[in-house]
């Protein structure tokens, strides 16, 4: 992919930038691909990215997904798409707390 045609950086650079100002400027580590940004007056970022490098949707989630494979960001699965993160922003997989065993049993009790 050529260099954003306002911004002259690549696409990873360009990714990474978004992730930085949406930190800057929302207080999340991570950048939501699909929904609106409200510092980004309500564009998202495939729709700032497509353009940016004068293409489509689907070349930027290709080309968002070979950054992620590359390690150059980290995503988490977010509800209508996914968040991009800095690789070093990630929340660290696994983080769930898990159930009590003693919930559990409740809720056996309760589906009989």
């Amino acid at each position: 992919m050529r260099k954003g045609k306002t911004t002259g950086k690549t696409f990873a650079a360009f990714t990474l930038a978004m992730i930085v100002a949406n930190k800057r400027e929302s207080g999340y580590n991570g950048m939501h691909t699909v929904y609106p940004l409200k510092w980004a007056n309500g564009a998202s970022f495939n729709a700032i990215a497509a353009e940016e490098f004068t293409t489509d949707r689907d070349t930027i989630v290709t080309a968002s997904k070979k950054l992620i494979a590359d390690g150059k960001v980290s995503m988490v699965p977010a509800k209508g798409g996914v968040r991009l993160y800095a690789p070093d922003d990630a929340p660290a997989s696994g983080q769930s707390k898990g159930v009590s065993a003693s919930t559990l049993s409740d809720v056996a009790d309760l589906l009989g």
